[in-house]
Parts: structure tokens; sequence; C-alpha cells
């Protein structure tokens, strides 16, 4: 197949074989500025053989038909690689995002060596958009005279230039995919590698064969070790898997490990690296034997979960795959993870390296986390010593953490008590806690209060540096279409048609990402993890909702753990500017019961307008 690219047709374009691309890896990528870009995965499957089905099926061992269909695992790759590894793909999806026709820009081809195309269409399903080829097709495309057809040969290969090509959009893509493929990386260039204090030194070392849990509080520095410790082992030629719960921390901690090396390390360690979220690596396995997912997320998470890792132990984990099998297992944000996850991803581990959780009890917001305060269970997942505690915080500044603490009694809620690091106790003159009490009838008397706040802190900041966190999905999308409409890019997590789309909200959260100099608005729930110098917290109730003639209607009120977890969530992502330290906190507040509770603190720091 290899030959295939040494035809004059294929003058400049840029052809990988066999790249590893955070777990996954197509046998081909084939790129060109003004062309495109193609995908190939090569199958030497022998079709004659009474194993293989029509429509994708193979006949096991034991008689089951299993779902293999090569053709979901190469459209598996184009996704990941537009969702979770091409930061320039989110303008490029905003360009051409009629009829989602960006996904247009790469073309998926699977090649059968040993086959006809009849055989090789009838097995795959016959697919409307990937390319079946055989031997005879690349023959006939190895031929620089003879003409390509789009409908056969892809479009890429057939046309001189693509309408993708206009305003250079092409171009960008194909420039980050290089960048991507080639182990380099532009935030080396832009980010400032974080010194660690003595302490979180000391336990970013590696622990050879160890399991080990880190109980951190909120600034203590779980993700910055973690990532040192990723390094250290990527370096060491150690196969590392980073493991998130929530799709957007991923981007935060692939940003973090550029951050944290020097442009020679990372690429020494970029290619020992997978950076996933939980349910990714699921779908990274089940794609890589062409197994066809039983569910998918818009089931029952605990139903479909449960579905897959059952399709994974059966079918690909007896087969001892070496690229999914890791020296060192680090996840973050542990207290997402439920314990049978752990018991799975004990399988994938050699025991050669650590495997280490990191986690905070006190933002377990989905219940998952339990088995952590639990010894004996603990133990049974291999976790025989009590968990390593981080009981200083360095990220977050001072008065936060007295606010934290004030809140946290206030409001019940559960957690270590927070320490303050030498390092942060001295403030800054332009610090800011304000909670603010609003009452609003309609949708743009609301709106305008929020932007107000905004427009604020854009006297001093830029909107990169500022993220509204909301407690209501509903509120949330209109807050952005509001932005939007004021012609301000942003980057959330919302479906902004508001009919609660699983489907619309994963397509927004792999677009979330940093350094894209855009406004941040997101779901506390998704915003665990990250940090900024400016918080904007909206507090209403879950239930509330926008009528057609923009009236607000409020059913209910917000459970006492919906306020106690979008506080603590929202005042513990505050970070202080590197410059001078300053940083902002506002909550503004719209569920009247809280009110004289807020009002009782009474300190200077809070701004309590009439309500």
């Amino acid at each position: 197949m290899l030959a295939l690219f040494e035809s004059r047709r294929f003058d400049g374009w840029t052809v990988y074989e066999e790249p590893k691309i955070n777990s996954m890896k197509p046998d081909f990528i084939a790129f060109h500025p003004k062309k495109g870009i193609v995908i190939i995965e090569v199958k030497d499957y022998d079709l004659n053989s009474s194993t293989y089905l029509p429509n994708g099926y193979v006949r096991g061992t034991n008689g089951q038909r299993i779902k293999k269909n090569p053709v979901q695992q190469v459209v598996h790759y184009r996704e990941s690689l537009l969702k979770n590894e091409l930061r320039a793909s989110i303008e490029f999806s905003e360009a051409f995002q009629a009829n989602d026709a960006y996904f247009g820009c790469i073309e998926t081809v699977v090649y059968f060596h040993n086959a006809t195309n009849q055989q090789a269409r009838t097995f795959c399903g016959n697919p409307t958009y990937t390319k079946i080829w055989t031997r005879k097709d690349v023959a006939y495309i190895a031929e620089p005279t003879n003409r390509l057809s789009a409908k056969t040969h892809t479009f890429a290969f057939s046309c001189d230039r693509s309408n993708f090509a206009e305003g250079n959009q092409l171009q960008r893509l194909t420039d980050d995919l290089h960048r991507v493929l080639s182990y380099s990386d532009y935030d080396l260039e832009r980010a400032n590698k974080v010194q660690l204090s003595n302490q979180q030194a000391k336990y970013s070392e590696l622990q050879p064969a160890k399991q080990l849990l880190y109980k951190g509080v909120a600034g203590a520095g779980k993700t910055l070790m973690l990532t040192e410790k990723a390094l250290q082992a990527a370096t060491r030629g150690e196969n590392v898997l980073i493991l998130t719960y929530n799709i957007t921390l991923r981007h935060y901690i692939r940003d973090m490990c550029s951050q944290q090396s020097d442009e020679t390390n990372y690429k020494k360690a970029k290619p020992h690296l997978t950076i996933l979220h939980f349910h990714d690596l699921l779908k990274n396995l089940l794609a890589s034997a062409d197994i066809e997912r039983n569910a998918d997320e818009e089931e029952e998470e605990q139903d479909f979960t449960a579905g897959w890792i059952s399709q994974i132990k059966q079918y690909i984990l007896p087969q001892h795959d070496v690229d999914f099998l890791y020296d060192t297992i680090l996840i973050d944000e542990g207290q997402d993870f439920q314990a049978g996850w752990l018991d799975f991803l004990q399988k994938l581990y050699t025991q050669e390296g650590e495997f280490a959780v990191f986690y905070d009890p006190a933002q377990n917001l989905y219940g998952h986390g339990q088995w952590l305060e639990q010894s004996e269970e603990r133990k049974s997942l291999g976790f025989k010593k009590k968990p390593i505690e981080l009981k200083q915080s360095y990220r977050l500044p001072k008065k936060i953490i007295e606010k934290i603490e004030t809140a946290k009694a206030m409001f019940h809620i559960q957690g270590e008590e927070i320490e303050v690091a030498q390092i942060n106790e001295q403030g800054s003159f332009f610090d800011e806690i304000e909670f603010l009490n609003h009452q609003a009838i309609w949708r743009n008397e609301k709106l305008q209060q929020i932007e107000q706040v905004v427009l604020t802190l854009l006297q001093t900041n830029p909107i990169e540096d500022i993220t509204i966190l909301t407690t209501n999905e509903e509120t949330g999308a209109e807050i952005v279409r509001f932005f939007q409409h004021r012609g301000a890019r942003v980057s959330h997590v919302y479906d902004l048609q508001k009919k609660k789309s699983v489907d619309a909200r994963r397509a927004e959260k792999w677009r979330f990402q940093g350094g894209t100099g855009r406004l941040k608005v997101c779901s506390y729930h998704s915003y665990k993890g990250w940090e900024t110098p400016n918080v904007v917290l909206v507090l209403d109730a879950p239930s509330t909702t926008y009528r057609e003639d923009g009236l607000i209607e409020q059913r209910d009120t917000p459970s006492l753990k919906t306020v106690q977890h979008a506080l603590f969530i929202a005042m513990s992502r505050v970070k202080g500017k590197q410059a001078d330290g300053s940083f902002h906190f506002t909550c503004l507040n719209y569920i009247g019961q809280y009110i004289p509770e807020f009002a009782s603190l009474n300190e200077p720091v809070y701004t309590f307008p009439d309500w």
C-alpha cells in the first residue's frame, strides 16, 4: 500500500504510516493543504472464509456473531481527530457548519488486499461515505494519467482544489494535523512551566509497581503532580494512560503536559502518552477490534458502560493487545470513577509503573466515589495503603479559601479544611469577591445583569480569562446565545436548541478548550479541574425556564446539595493571575430563600444590593 504514495500523483502530499495518536493507530493518514485529508485502514481479511458475514459480522470461535465492521473503525478515527486532537477544527467546524459539512474534510477508506470489490462491499454493508478499495483500485489510482472519481477514489485525490481550502481554512487544519502527527505542540511557545513546591515535588516522583491514592483539597496541585508523573514515565519509554471522567478536562491536561515539558522531552514523551476520558478509552478499545458498540451514551450510564466493558472483556482483553496495555495509569478527579471501572482498568495495567488515583471527596458530584473512603473496598482493588493526604492549597488565593470555609460551614459542605500554603498568604490589591442578590422577571433583564459583570471584567481582563458557570442548562444556553448575538466568540457545553440532546452537548464539549481566545460558559460539573482568574457563577434553580415572550419561570427551588456543589466547585476554580495574583469571583444569586443566609455574613468584601 505504501508504494501507492510513490506515484507522481501524490507530489505535495504528506503521508504518515501507522501514526500513533492517543492510543489510535490508523494504517495511513495522507493530507494536502489544498485538497484534503484521507484516512486509510488496510485489511487482509480472507472474505472467502465463512468466518466473515455480510454487514460487518464475524463468526467467533464460539459460533456467535460479532459486529466487527472496519468502516466504523475508520470513521471513529476521523471523529476523534476532529473532536479531540485538532484545535483548528473548532474554527473549521464553524466555517463549514451547515449540516455538519465540515466532517467531509477528512475522508475515510477501507482497503481490502485479498478481496473483490463486491465481497468487500457486502461485508461492509455498502457504506455511503467511506470508500471501499481493492488491489484493482490501488493500481488504477497509482497510474497518474488515469482520471479519478470523487465517488470511488475520494474527492481529495480527484480534485485540483477543495472547497474547504477557502480562506486558508484547510491549510490551518492540515498544519495542525502535522503538528499532532510530528509530536510538536504550539503550546510550548506560549505556556510557562509551573514550579512545584517541595511537597508537590516529593509526591510527583514515580513509585514503580505501586498502587497509590492521593487525596487532595482544591488547589493542592493534584493535576500538576499527575502531569509530572506522566511525563517522567513517558520520557522513560513507559506506556502511560491518563484518564478523566469529564470530556472537557482531557483538553486541559493535554495542555498542561506540553506546558510542563521542554520541547525535546515532550517530543520524546508524547508517543507514549495517551490522554482520554474514560468512555473514549472504551470506544477506542472497541474500535480497535472493529466491534460495533451495543449501546450509546443516551442510555442510562450504568447500563451502557457495563455493556461496553463486558464486550471488551469478552472479545478484546483475551488477545492481550500491547497497544492497550499501560505501564503507568493515572486518574484525575478519581471521585468520579466507579469501583467497577477501577477493577476493569487493572486488566490494562502491566504493574511495571505506578497506578495512581488523585481525588477530592468534597467534589464527589455523581456519587461514584464512595469506594475511595472505604478501606476494605480500596484494598480489594489493589490500593493497600491509606491515601496520601494533600491538605495545602497552592493555587487558591487566601481570601477565596477563607470564603470557601465560610460557605462550607454555612451550607454544611463536607470536606477537609483547606490549609493556606505560605506562598498564597500574600494577597493582591485587586481581589474582589461579590455575592449579588438579583431578581429578574424577564429574560433580557437577567442577561443584561450578567452582561454588566462581564463588561466590568473586560475592562482589566482578556475575554479568555473569564468563565461563566451555571446551575441550569437553559440558563447556560440563553447566556451563550445572548453573548453570541452581541458578537462575542463563546466556548460552551450546551445544546443551544434546548432539546436536552446528549449528542448536541457532546458536540460542544470537544470544542471547549483553552487558548482559543473565547468567553467560556460552562456547567459547574464540566468545569471541575479547570482554573481561571475570573469566575462568574449564575446561581438559579435547575427548573428555571424561559418562555417565548421572555418571562422567566421557576417551578421549584434547588436542593441544598446543588447549591453546595455549585458554590464549592465555582469558588475552588479561581486562580490568581500570574503577573499580580489578582482575581475576581462573583456569584449572581437568583434563589430567594438563600439571601438571608448570605446577608448574615455581612462582610465588607460582599456586595448586597437591595432586593
